[in-house]
Order: C-alpha cells, then sequence, then structure tokens
C-alpha cells in the first residue's frame, strides 16, 4: 500500500542519487524572497552589517533554500499531495553567489530525503515524509499579541530573558501571491499561494520575531494540518531556551503548519574595549610622535588599535574598505574623547593607487584586512581557499611594501598581525596558517633588502573579534595586552 502512495506521487520517475536541480542564489533572489517573506534581517538584506555576523557575510534564507527544492520537485512531476510533514536542517549558511545543488538521496515508501550540496559539503537535509494532513484541534491561544507579517520595520532585538518567555500569533494576507508565483511557479500552481506563504512565515518569526535580530534559523520539523491551503494565521510559543548554547525551541501550534522550529540567539558583533578603559594600560603620550594609518580600522583588531594609538597621544586615520558607518562611530569616539585626531579613509588594498602617496607620509601602517573567506568543501586543503588568503596577506601586502619604500623619504614602520596557528593549527585552518607562515617568510626577506619600510610581525593569539566569535564559548586572550604589545613594538622600530 505504501508502494503503491509513493508511486502515486510520481516519485518513480526519479531515480535515487538524481541531481533534481542547481540554482546560484543572487541579490535579486534575496530581494525577491524578502519581500515575500518579510524576513529583511541584515543578516540576509545588509551586506555591511552582515560582515559582522558569524557567517562574515550575507546569507540566503533558510526557507528560500527549501522552497525551492520543493519547486524542483514539483516541476519535475513528484506529485506532493500526500506529503503531511516536512523537517529541513539548515547545517552551512549559503552565500550569495553560491551554488546549491539539490540530490534525491532517498525514495522509500515513507519518506523523501533530499540534500542541497555546496560542493561537497550537505548545507541542507529536507526530509518528506508521507501521510494524510492532521486534523488538530486548534486551541486558538488567548492572551498573545498579534503580529502582522510585514508590520515590523526592524526586527526585533529580543533579550535572552525576553526569548525564553516569548509566544506571538503571526497574520498574513495574499498580497504577495503574485511574487511567490514567480518565484515558486510549479510549487504554488500545484500548492497554491498558502503553503508557500505558511512556511516564508516561520522564516518571519525567526529573522523579525524571535530571536530576531540576533537569529540563526537551524531547523525546522512541522506537520501539514487539513486548514493548510485558507488559513492565514500561525501562533507559537518558546517551549526550550537552552542558556548553555542559547538554542531555541519554538512549538508552532495553531495554523496551518504545527510543530517545532530551532533557532540559536546568535551572539552580537564584538564590542571593543572603549577609551575609558585603555587610560588605565596607555601612557597618555607614549605615542604622541606617530601619525599612523590603520588598514580595517573600522571594527575589530583595527578598531582598537587606532583607539590604542589616539589614547597615547598620537594620530590615526581608520581605513574600510565598505564599513563607512563603523568608521565614523569609531572616528567620532575618539574624537569626542581627543579632538580632531581621527580621520578616516576609504582604501582598497587590492588597488592602493593615489592612497599610497598618502601613506607614504605616515609614521606607522597597520595592516587588518579581513577577507570574507568561508570553507565549505571536506578536504585538508583547498586550493581556491589558499590562494584567497594568498591575495590578501601576501600579494596585496607585499605590494603595499614596495610601494611604500618607492615613495617613502622618511622610515615608514608596518605592523603584521600574524598568528599562532602557524604552530599550533586548529582543524579547518590549515589554508589561513600557510598563507600566514608564507607571509613571515617573505617578510624576513623584506626586511634585509628595504631602506625605509620596517616591518614588526607579531604571532597573535586567538583575540576576540567578529571573526572568532562564537555560539559557543571559546577561550580567547585579552585583546589589550596583546595589542597594546604589538603597537609598542612597532613604535619601536
Amino acid at each position: 500500500m505504501k508502494k503503491d502512495r509513493a508511486l502515486a506521487l510520481g516519485a518513480e520517475a526519479l531515480s535515487i542519487t538524481a541531481v533534481i536541480g542547481k540554482k546560484t542564489f543572487g541579490g535579486m533572489d534575496q530581494a525577491a524572497f524578502a519581500s515575500f517573506s518579510q524576513d529583511r534581517n541584515p543578516l540576509h538584506m545588509d551586506p555591511v552589517k552582515a560582515r559582522r555576523f558569524l557567517s562574515g557575510a550575507q546569507v540566503v534564507h533558510g526557507v528560500n533554500l527549501l522552497l525551492t527544492a520543493l519547486d524542483m520537485l514539483v516541476a519535475g512531476d513528484c506529485r506532493l499531495t500526500e506529503i503531511n510533514r516536512v523537517a529541513c536542517e539548515f547545517k552551512v549558511a549559503v552565500n550569495l553567489g553560491e551554488e546549491v545543488t539539490y540530490v534525491l538521496e532517498e525514495l522509500s515508501a515513507d519518506r523523501i530525503v533530499i540534500h542541497g550540496y555546496l560542493t561537497s559539503v550537505v548545507c541542507t537535509k529536507i526530509t518528506l515524509f508521507f501521510g494524510e494532513p492532521r486534523t488538530i484541534d486548534a486551541t486558538s491561544p488567548v492572551g498573545r499579541q498579534t503580529i502582522e507579517v510585514g508590520g515590523l520595520a526592524e526586527p526585533l532585538n529580543l533579550s535572552e530573558q525576553e526569548c525564553s518567555q516569548f509566544s506571538a500569533n503571526l497574520t498574513w494576507n495574499d498580497r504577495t501571491a503574485d511574487q511567490v508565483c514567480s518565484i515558486y511557479p510549479a510549487l504554488s500552481a500545484a500548492y497554491g499561494v498558502n503553503f508557500c506563504q505558511a512556511f516564508a512565515t516561520l522564516s518571519y518569526i525567526v529573522g523579525m520575531v524571535c530571536p530576531g535580530l540576533n537569529s540563526m534559523f537551524l531547523s525546522l520539523d512541522v506537520k501539514i494540518a487539513e486548514c493548510w491551503r485558507s488559513t492565514r494565521q500561525l501562533s507559537f510559543h518558546v517551549s526550550k531556551f537552552e542558556d548553555r548554547i542559547k538554542l531555541i525551541d519554538m512549538q508552532v501550534d495553531d495554523g496551518p503548519l504545527f510543530g517545532v522550529i530551532k533557532a540559536f540567539r546568535r551572539p552580537e558583533p564584538v564590542r571593543q574595549p572603549g577609551l575609558d578603559e585603555l587610560t588605565a594600560f596607555v601612557g597618555e603620550s607614549e605615542f604622541r610622535a606617530m601619525d599612523s594609518f590603520v588598514i580595517g580600522g573600522s571594527r575589530g583588531l583595527g578598531e582598537l588599535t587606532g583607539k590604542i594609538i589616539a589614547t597615547g597621544g598620537g594620530k590615526v586615520t581608520l581605513g574600510y574598505a565598505i564599513g563607512k558607518d563603523d568608521a565614523e562611530r569609531v572616528r567620532d569616539e575618539i574624537n569626542k574623547r581627543f579632538s580632531g585626531v581621527c580621520d578616516i579613509r576609504r582604501i582598497d588594498i587590492n588597488q592602493i593607487g593615489d592612497a599610497a602617496a598618502m601613506l607614504a607620509t605616515k609614521d606607522a601602517v597597520f595592516y587588518f584586512p579581513t577577507p570574507v573567506i568561508s570553507k565549505k568543501i571536506n578536504t585538508i586543503f583547498s586550493q581556491d581557499v589558499f590562494q584567497k588568503f594568498l591575495e590578501f596577506y601576501v600579494y596585496a601586502f607585499s605590494a603595499l611594501c614596495y610601494r611604500l619604500e618607492a615613495l617613502a623619504t622618511k622610515r615608514i614602520r608596518v605592523f603584521y598581525p600574524s598568528t599562532v596557528f602557524v604552530e599550533d593549527r586548529p582543524n579547518g585552518m590549515t589554508e589561513y596558517a600557510m598563507a600566514k607562515a608564507a607571509a613571515e617568510l617573505m617578510i624576513a626577506d623584506m626586511n634585509r633588502v628595504l631602506n625605509h619600510v620596517k616591518i614588526h610581525v607579531v604571532r597573535l593569539p586567538r583575540l576576540k573579534s567578529d571573526q572568532t566569535n562564537s555560539i559557543f564559548q571559546v577561550k580567547t586572550e585579552h585583546n589589550i595586552d596583546y595589542l597594546l604589545s604589538a603597537v609598542r613594538g612597532t613604535a619601536a622600530l
């Protein structure tokens, strides 16, 4: 009987491990899903803010990955009329511009399993279970606030305490029907717009409501109710909050879908120490003779380096690539305390151009650019990842130093942050450590032959920054101690 049901779904036309489709998710795809779902979390929609989150770049909405797979499946003549439960795990973040390959991995009398792959890594696991839609005894929860999908201009920023006790009713209308049909033509034609909207509302819950701003969708496991074609409301409440890893279980308990969605409350972007804290460590005039430029000074370790120099009486220009708002924030914080000592300037390390002449007038240059590089393949070594690290940490740095040498009329001190990972490599850091090791060898030779440019290299431990931020507690060293020592060592050259 179950075998007959599977065959009735049309799934016999798909062989096991068959590729059912491929898609590269671009900016237009992202904007279309955000407009339809109203999930406009900056993790998905703001390239500047997203660079400060765990992913380091914009991430494709998880529910978009799911609905895209279902649309491809239906377009391949696989009818899902007897699917009564959908489970989906979002295992690896998919960044804009990455191609996902959807593969049918299992077809049995009970289920269909689809994997979404980034190269060889499973980024999404989808399981569809056969059965009739369920009749649920709707409780129509009372006392919960009602939030209209699209009614929030910005995502809520719930505290951990607020997350642990949150509940709400979500309502939507069919004003986005044309968009749904455009994005998922086969799925919406076969099962209606409301089917897609119900799942998109799960994305809205996580990205805009709870946890909201600082969210990461982990998984969903929901059953389909008999009312899935017509009901435009979902109710949910937080059923469990695991404080140690900030994992939130939310029970969807009324509407066309019912089950559990899981999300992390991800850590907020790292705040570097302020000027008040630095005055306890930095002498008020110890860097008075320094006029410095910090490449990558809008955030993280570069931001803190700029603050240290200013606290010590020096002048500093903060270089940024795309984070102008962050650079202005740091500049204003510094100048409010030390009037007029800090400026900002956009700089592209791969196209130094006219900026080289300005850099050559500085006493010191600190090198903290941050590439957006994510390794998502199951191999010890990736040539592509290694090449990208080399471009930032070796080629661009070498070109900068030789350009400064050609223009300099005085000694220019340059700080290069290497890493203890050269000797003690965590898993997945092989390419990064190799690039830093190559830079160290190159710098040793450059220090022997360059006359005006002198480079100070320090192997820094894991320090607290956006790049080392983690849902799980990871030991980091004290940022001020190591960076203050680095600035002092550079000044002493």
